[in-house]
């Protein structure tokens, strides 16, 4: 067995660095056998709902697919408005 270490598909590793650094993290609700249309909805409105503060969006294995339509989508402005700003 392997002594490397591994991301796994909820990002546990990433969220552990987070943690360590003191920072907030959450998993956004996607369907994992969702269409990526359906995961790209539903991520925008988590951000919507939940993007007050700055963040840093990380996207693990096939929801990069679904974060690229969010940024491609007519609203993405507004929605990513909170995030993008520096």
């Amino acid at each position: 067995m392997s002594n490397a270490l591994t991301m796994g598909g909820d990002g546990r590793l990433i969220r552990d660095v987070a943690d360590t650094l003191g920072w907030r993290s959450d998993l956004v609700p996607l369907k994992s056998r969702g269409c990526a249309v359906e995961n790209a909805r539903l991520l925008r409105a988590w951000l919507a709902k939940n993007s007050r503060e700055q963040l840093v969006l990380v996207s693990l294995s096939k929801a990069g697919a679904e974060v690229k339509m969010a940024l491609s989508a007519p609203d993405a402005h507004e929605v990513f408005r909170t995030s993008s700003r520096g």
